[in-house]
C-alpha cells in the first residue's frame, strides 16, 4: 500500500426488494466507482438480508454489504456522491479503517 493511500471500511444497505441480478449490479457499480477512482478492494463480505433496527424508507429489512478498500483520501468524496445518488442504497457508513 502506498503512503498516499488510506484503508476505508464501507458498509451499505441495499433495498430488500432487489432481485439477485439487481443486487449483483448494485455491488458491481460500487466496485466500479472505487476502481475508477484508483481504489483497490481488499476485502468484501456480503452479510445478506438482515432485519433493520428501525424502518428506513418504510422498510424493515435490507441487504448488507461490507467492503474494505484502499484509496487516496481525495477520492473518497466521489464514492460518497455515488452512494448518495444511488436509489438502491438505503444507508451507508464510510469510515477510515485504522486496522489495516
Amino acid at each position: 500500500m502506498s503512503s498516499d493511500f488510506q484503508t476505508y471500511e464501507l458498509v451499505y444497505i441495499l433495498a430488500p426488494e432487489l432481485r439477485d441480478i439487481d443486487l449483483d449490479s448494485a455491488n458491481q457499480r460500487v466496485a466500479q466507482i472505487i476502481d475508477r477512482n484508483d481504489g483497490n478492494i481488499v476485502f468484501e463480505n456480503h452479510w445478506g438480508m438482515r432485519k433493520l433496527a428501525y424502518a428506513i424508507q418504510k422498510k424493515m429489512e435490507g441487504y448488507y454489504v461490507m467492503l474494505h478498500f484502499e484509496i487516496a483520501p481525495a477520492n473518497v468524496a466521489a464514492i460518497e456522491r455515488m452512494l448518495n445518488l444511488d436509489e438502491n442504497v438505503m444507508r451507508y457508513l464510510l469510515t477510515r479503517d485504522p486496522v489495516y
